[in-house]
């Protein structure tokens, strides 16, 4: 799929209830507008609660784990 004028949030630390990201969901499905959110990690809930408003066409959040790599 193809999208223009999407808002990407960058998360510094790990979603942890869907709560957390009510705001956007809610954004996303009343003005129609699609969202990358990429974070360190998220819970299983927060997850499913993305994917299963996506899959329903509710809303166009993706959400991106980025899980840091601490070496040395």
């Amino acid at each position: 799929m193809k999208r223009s004028n999407v808002n990407l949030i960058l998360v510094d630390g790990i979603i942890e209830k869907s709560i957390h990201i009510e705001h956007t969901l809610m954004v996303s499905s009343k003005e129609n507008t699609s969202y990358v959110i990429i974070c360190r990690d998220a819970t299983e809930e927060v997850k499913n609660v993305c994917l299963t408003n996506f899959l329903r066409k509710t809303t166009d959040v993706i959400l991106c784990t980025a899980h840091l790599i601490v070496t040395g």
